[in-house]
């Protein structure tokens, strides 16, 4: 939306708390350093709001209060960074990325690097487009073990995109792309489906029930209408709402707003179980853990990898089995590696546990191989 319009030159809003300004002839670069310089200098000038109640209430005028704000500026040239408007947008933003990173309000001009980043990144979520249209993706399971008995319980679902040409693709490369894009929603969404189609399908062949999680992303929960999406799904694939488990991170559930606690109880209203993933990674809230209708609570692998050589390590994992079950909380282990980490979780009384010790993700067809061969 264009805020301000003048001979050559346009401020509009792009998003969120991003605006742009556009220039259309004679800015070189120290131009544009001047007035990035410039721009900085202005937003960063202490504010003065009407901040309290004590001057009113006194019968006076309401107290002011200073605010700071910081700022930070990515540049772009035509033709130098790119020839099109499109372009010249998305390497302003990707230095404005590198502008945010930095310490205090600064700016940042695109350079080669990063134009061939963007480039590549371009490339990346066209070719995801097409990988989610041409059902290039997949979904692997990783098993999730019950400590006590050595049983086969449950699977964390876990997307994965085989390219017909660079073969499999890295999640840590396209899942942050799928974030930012918004692809994630629908990436989440099939996900979703295939997981309840896929075990009812396993449930179906006379195997044993499992409660299989997926991962739900922060857009999936707030910009998307989950719980439809929930409810659709399960009645599409026939897979019972109590074998179906959700994981949500903490920084996910930091927002902790009344919507969001609605929609949350809204999903366990439709029997569907909730998870809180990383668990101790995030800020950790016991105020948000209080409200938060979960059922389980994932400790993250960072905590056992050195679980067997640290005792901090075995104090938090206690601390954090001790808090809940305290809360009736069942408590899962990941990313346990060795035999020697096992035999310390069971001590400090985890519920369950899934890594490579039992194995690493699985296609459906080797998981279920697996399954068989336990039962």
């Amino acid at each position: 939306r264009a805020v301000n319009a003048a001979a050559g030159r346009l401020v509009c809003h792009l998003d969120g708390d991003e605006f742009g300004v556009f220039i259309s002839s004679g800015v070189s670069q120290k131009r544009a350093t001047r007035l990035a310089e410039l721009l900085l200098g202005e937003l960063t000038q202490p504010y003065r709001v009407n901040g309290g109640v004590n001057g009113a209430a006194n019968g006076g005028a309401p107290e002011r209060q200073e605010v700071h704000l910081g700022a930070a500026v990515g540049i772009a040239l035509y033709p130098l960074h790119s020839t099109t408007v499109a372009g010249i947008i998305q390497q302003a933003d990707a230095a404005l990325k590198v502008a945010r990173g930095e310490d205090g309000s600064s700016y940042h001009f695109a350079s080669a690097e990063l134009t061939e980043a963007t480039r590549r990144r371009v490339n990346l979520e066209t070719r995801l487009r097409n990988a989610i249209a041409e059902r290039q993706l997949l979904v692997y399971y990783q098993p999730q073990i019950d400590i006590r008995h050595g049983h086969l319980i449950g699977a964390e679902a876990l997307v994965r995109w085989r390219d017909p040409v660079a073969g499999l693709v890295s999640p840590a490369q396209f899942i942050p792309i799928a974030e930012e894009s918004g692809l994630i929603v629908d990436i989440g969404r099939w996900v979703l489906e295939e997981t309840c189609r896929q075990g009812a399908a396993w449930r179906a062949a006379g195997l044993p029930p499992l409660v299989l999680a997926v991962n739900v992303a922060a857009r999936q929960l707030y910009s998307g209408d989950l719980v439809k999406d929930v409810q659709e799904s399960l009645a599409r694939t026939g897979f019972s709402e109590t074998q179906l488990e959700l994981e949500l991170t903490e920084s996910t559930l930091m927002e902790d707003t009344g919507e969001l606690m609605h929609r949350l109880e809204r999903l366990r209203a439709c029997g569907v179980e909730l998870a809180i993933d990383d668990f101790g990674t995030g800020y950790s809230s016991l105020s948000y853990l209080q409200r938060f209708p979960a059922t389980k609570l994932k400790i993250d692998k960072c905590f056992i990898d050195d679980l067997a050589h640290q005792a901090a390590s075995r104090q938090i994992v206690a601390a954090i089995v001790a808090l809940g079950h305290a809360m009736k909380l069942d408590v899962l282990a990941e990313g346990v590696e060795s035999a020697e980490q096992l035999e310390w979780l069971e001590r400090l009384g985890v519920d369950s546990w899934q890594g490579y010790l039992c194995s690493k993700p699985l296609p459906a067809a080797e998981f279920e191989e697996l399954l068989k061969s336990r039962r």
